[in-house]
C-alpha cells in the first residue's frame, strides 16, 4: 500500500514552485483546482453575494410583518407597505419630531419628488450649452479683426 502511494506521488507533476506560485503552462483544469478569480468573475461573485443578501433582508422583513392584510395585498412587498404606513403616521402627526423627514421620505419614495431630478438634469444640459457658447465666444474674440470683418461682408 505504501509503494502505491509513492508511485502515485511520482506520477503527479509539480504545479507550484517552492514559493507556492503556479508554474507556467499548468492550468486549473489540469490540477482540479478552482479557476482563478478574474475581474469579471469577481464582479459576478459580488453580484451573487449582493443578490443573496437582498433576498435574505427582504425575506426577514416580510416575515416580521405581523399584519395578514398587508401580506395578502402586497405579497413580497408587505414590509414596504408596513414601512410606508409607519412613515405616513409619523408624517401626519404635527408634534412628531421627525414629521418633516418622514414626509420627505414618503415624497421621495412615492416618486412625487422626481420633478427635482428632472429639473436638475435640465440644469445640467443648460449648463453644458452655456459652456459651449462661452467657448465659441472666446474663439470669436481670439480671431483677428480682419477675418471677422471679411466674414461679416459676405453675410
Amino acid at each position: 500500500m505504501l509503494a502505491m502511494d509513492t508511485e502515485h506521488i511520482a506520477e503527479i507533476k509539480p504545479t507550484r514552485d517552492a514559493r507556492g506560485r503556479w508554474l507556467p503552462g499548468v492550468t486549473h483544469k489540469q490540477t482540479g483546482a478552482a479557476p482563478p478569480i478574474t475581474t469579471v468573475s469577481a464582479y459576478d461573485m459580488l453580484a451573487l453575494r449582493e443578490a443573496k443578501r437582498h433576498a435574505t433582508v427582504k425575506q426577514a422583513a416580510n416575515d416580521a410583518v405581523e399584519r395578514g392584510d398587508l401580506r395578502a395585498k402586497f405579497a413580497d412587498a408587505a414590509y414596504i407597505a408596513a414601512l410606508t404606513e409607519t412613515q405616513m403616521q409619523i408624517a401626519t402627526t404635527p408634534e412628531a419630531p421627525g414629521a418633516t423627514r418622514a414626509a420627505d421620505w414618503l415624497m421621495t419614495h412615492s416618486g412625487e419628488s422626481e420633478v427635482k431630478a428632472v429639473d436638475a438634469g435640465a440644469a445640467t444640459v443648460l449648463g453644458e450649452v452655456a459652456d459651449v457658447l462661452r467657448s465659441i465666444a472666446a474663439f470669436a474674440r481670439a480671431l483677428p479683426a480682419d477675418v471677422v470683418d471679411a466674414d461679416a461682408e459676405e453675410v
